[in-house]
């Protein structure tokens, strides 16, 4: 009796050998191998460029025209923090010339923040506009206040005083509003203003020391100190010392560490240290948790 044919087991592996050996195969498939090596590296690397750390927050910002300005980079992970800035004063230049301050502010005073390159190269290697007009005040871990010069009298030059955060994509920028103490006779009220007459920051306490002279001998005027939130920004109204009658008693000349304290000049401390006065009781909250902080109109396109 005749066996049944026997059956021939698959062979994948010979049958691939053999598919791999025919001299259209393995070139069209080393091809393919090659391309796919190449897809995975650029893949790889470009992974590596995106998911590179991102520069840490500078502590200090001084010479605006190589820490705030726009640069060229090769690599899309070079100067973002100095471009970044430079677009932040850029917005900051814009809201204002379409804001009511287009008309407060002296314009020969505003820098030219709109083309940040060409006032750079109008003063190659100055540093002027980081001297007097335009000031970064640090708060620590990247945060900074934006002094920027609005008006500039005999005695006095006023501030408006912005928000950054120095990070690739900063925050829009906000204006601050400071608490101040405004009086006639007994009667005292609060009030903001966005205008500050700054002398002095102390980096270490985040104070700014305001003082805007009646007179040029000092013999009037208004002096606050404010401590700032390094993390919210918000201003908190520490003292006013104030002195309405410019009699040529009594002169102050700012120096930080020393207030006003000759005859005539009155002091309003923070209501937890001693009695504040009249104040308005319309504000049914002590004066120095009212800070604020402003959203200038959106720029137009």
């Amino acid at each position: 009796m005749a066996s049944p044919p026997r059956t021939q087991k698959p062979d994948p592996l010979g049958a691939g050998l053999r598919l791999l050996a025919r001299p259209n195969v393995l070139a069209g498939l080393s091809s393919a191998l090659l391309a796919v090596l190449f897809s995975v590296l650029f893949s790889v690397n470009s992974q590596a460029q995106t998911s590179q750390t991102p520069p840490l927050p500078r502590t200090q910002i001084t010479r605006l025209e190589q820490a705030c300005n726009f640069l060229a980079a090769e690599k899309p992970t070079d100067f973002v923090l100095e471009n970044a800035c430079a677009r932040h004063l850029e917005t900051i230049g814009q809201m204002l010339r379409h804001s009511t301050w287009r008309d407060e502010c002296e314009r020969n005073i505003l820098p030219g923040l709109e083309n940040l390159g060409s006032y750079y190269e109008q003063t190659p290697g100055s540093s002027e506009i980081g001297v007097d007009k335009l000031l970064f005040l640090p708060l620590g871990r990247g945060h900074f206040l934006i002094a920027l010069a609005c008006s500039q009298g005999a005695y006095n030059t006023d501030y408006l005083v912005f928000t950054y955060e120095d990070r690739p994509h900063p925050a829009q920028p906000k204006l601050l509003w400071f608490p101040e103490i405004q009086y006639s006779g007994n009667h005292v009220r609060l009030h903001y203003t966005a205008r500050l007459t700054l002398r002095d920051f102390d980096a270490r306490t985040h104070s700014l020391y305001h003082y805007a002279k009646y007179l040029g001998n000092g013999s009037g005027g208004n002096y606050a100190e404010y401590v700032i939130d390094a993390k919210t920004f918000m201003p908190r109204l520490k003292v006013w010392i104030s002195k309405a009658d410019t009699d040529h008693q009594g002169n102050y000349q700012f120096k930080r560490g020393q207030r006003p304290h000759a005859k005539g000049w009155q002091a309003y401390p923070h209501p937890a240290q001693g009695k504040l006065g009249a104040i308005d009781q319309r504000s049914k909250q002590p004066f120095s948790t009212h800070p604020k902080i402003e959203s200038l109109p959106d720029v137009p396109e």
